[in-house]
């Protein structure tokens, strides 16, 4: 079994769109783990793209970093839009990269054809119930937001 026929049972759906991203990484000889290659799903809901990939500490990350940039230097949309926009460009990447290093930590363990397989196509492939809670978490917190928004205009 060849490290590209793990890479497509890690990812799952849509693995052609990540092997194009992964032969880019290669084709660059290591130089670099960032290359670009548009999503709009990573752009346009980029957490929830995270989860449905399984990339919970990205997700969390990408997430708390708007947050914590608006509490300490009073930033608000430019982050969040700075954060899709890379994660547009990136996202990709950061996936392909992610992907790559998990499946190398699961063929270091020295484990049976069978195992290694079963436990690539576990760690990878996707959750679709991660998205939909995250996609009502999101709602949640910005409907929390607009309301926190408008009462606070009302009280002015």
């Amino acid at each position: 079994m060849d490290d590209s026929e793990l890479f497509s049972l890690f990812v799952g759906p849509n693995a052609g769109k990540f092997e194009a991203t992964r032969d880019k990484i290669h084709a660059a000889g290591g130089k670099s783990r960032m290359v670009r290659s548009w999503s709009w799903p990573a752009f346009l809901v980029p957490q929830i793209w995270l989860l449905y990939r399984k990339q919970w500490g990205m997700a969390l990350a990408i997430t708390v970093l708007p947050m914590l940039f608006a509490y300490l230097i009073g930033s608000r949309g430019a982050s969040g839009l700075t954060i899709a926009i890379l994660m547009g460009m990136w996202g990709r990447s950061l996936y392909v990269t992610a992907a790559e290093q998990r499946i190398a930590k699961i063929g270091a363990l020295g484990l049976g054809a069978a195992e290694t397989r079963e436990r690539v196509r576990r760690a990878g492939g996707v959750s679709r119930v991660a998205a939909i809670i995250g996609s009502i978490v999101l709602a949640l917190c910005i409907a929390i937001l607009v309301l926190a928004e408008l009462q606070a205009k009302h009280l002015h």
